[in-house]
């Protein structure tokens, strides 16, 4: 179950709310604009009696705290996965990843879906546990039509190493990296 929320709550934040940035979704449901005008309307009188918006909660420095979100927003926006050690959040990040690649090849000019994507391990023993990526089962989360397309297309790349060098064509499509930041940051310096 949290694995299947956290991805209704991804393609949520790609499709309906079409990628936008953390900092933008709030400020529109704050100020109940374009999807979020009626949203009082998506719950319950007895929900609404429960619960307090976090607009009529006493916030210090709220303003600040949008200002920072604001400022610190990636030209790309970002989400976290943020699940219980053991939830399957390697299958789900994979899921993500795949469907990413999937609606890329469908749309290839839609710049809401990434065509390669690059995953961060911190140390070698979290970079073993994600060949899991590799390996899975794809017909578990994803129909076995579009599976043969994933199968054919993604390139994985693990950087295991200090010494070992990514091998991507320049323009490739459907490359999954997982490296660790040392990797990068050895190679930058």
């Amino acid at each position: 179950k949290p694995q299947f929320e956290a991805l209704e709550m991804y393609i949520f934040l790609k499709e309906f709310m079409d990628n936008k940035k953390v900092h933008e979704i709030f400020s529109l449901w704050k100020d109940k604009m374009d999807m979020f005008s009626e949203r009082s309307y998506y719950s319950s009188e007895e929900n609404r009696i429960k619960q307090i918006s976090m607009y009529e909660a006493e916030i210090e420095n709220y303003d600040e705290i949008f200002q920072f979100m604001k400022d610190s927003a990636e030209d790309y926006p970002n989400y976290i996965y943020a699940l219980t050690m053991g939830v399957g959040k390697t299958i789900l990040m994979a899921t993500c990843i795949f469907y990413e690649f999937l609606l890329a090849s469908r749309y290839p000019k839609d710049s809401r879906f990434c065509h390669n994507a690059l995953v961060f391990a911190p140390d070698k023993t979290v970079r073993q546990s994600l060949k899991e990526i590799q390996t899975f089962d794809r017909n578990q989360v994803i129909p076995p039509e579009y599976a043969s397309v994933l199968n054919a297309n993604v390139k994985f790349h693990f950087l295991d190493d200090d010494s070992s060098t990514l091998n991507t064509i320049d323009g490739s499509d459907f490359n999954l990296i997982i490296s660790n930041t040392q990797k990068i940051i050895l190679k930058t310096a």
